[in-house]
């Protein structure tokens, strides 16, 4: 049965006092806040993610919209508050299914393939935590040693006459005068003009 068929049958068994699931039955005498419990969510989650439509999230999402409809009607024409929190529950764990399932489908999908070579795909703070900022700025710049782990030297980013520019071996770089900053992925992606990823792989091969 389709997701689609699924909701069809219990917009009809709701109509004639039945549910697609005996749980799901109205229980008067239950006193708890909502009548679905984490079974319930379970059951409804495994339901979406079995289904063969491909969009029964959103087909899901629209049922619990329709059953937040139907308890508006109930409290407001039939003034019968304990069917329309029937349905207003319902909604709330249809929802809430919907979430872990597409959460569930999320973690599913493969994740990026490696690069051509083989290797897994570069990651920005480990490729931060193994470059020397100090050494892979100097190879740029001239830098000139201001202090135990401070240095300075002419700021590439504006026209700079005397040293502007603060580099700390600790990982991160500051131009006092235009305000540039940053860490040793900012400088280089400055420094080449290039993107993110291409200033990423330029830290990393040491270049």
């Amino acid at each position: 049965m389709s997701v689609v068929d699924a909701i069809r049958e219990r917009q009809c068994r709701m109509r004639f006092g039945g549910w697609p699931r005996g749980s799901w039955g109205p229980r008067t005498e239950q006193r708890a806040p909502t009548i679905f419990d984490a079974g319930d969510v379970d059951y409804m989650t495994g339901e979406i993610l079995s289904a063969r439509c491909p969009d029964a999230v959103d087909v899901m999402l629209t049922d619990a919209a329709v059953a937040d409809l139907e308890a508006d009607a109930a409290e407001d024409v039939d003034r019968d508050h304990a069917t329309a929190g029937y349905y207003r529950d319902y909604a709330r764990m249809v929802r809430l299914a919907c979430r872990i399932a597409a959460w569930s489908a999320a973690r599913a999908q493969p994740k990026p393939t490696p690069r051509g070579n083989g290797q897994r795909p570069l990651e920005a703070r480990e490729v931060k935590e193994r470059a020397n900022i100090v050494s892979f700025i100097d190879h740029r710049v001239r830098l000139v040693k201001a202090g135990h782990d401070h240095f300075i030297g002419i700021c590439p980013f504006h026209d700079d006459h005397r040293p502007s520019m603060h580099v700390w071996s600790k990982g991160n770089w500051k131009c006092f005068a235009c305000g540039a900053s940053g860490d040793v992925i900012e400088f280089a992606r400055r420094y080449h003009a290039c993107e993110f990823r291409k200033a990423l792989e330029i830290v990393a091969g040491g270049q």
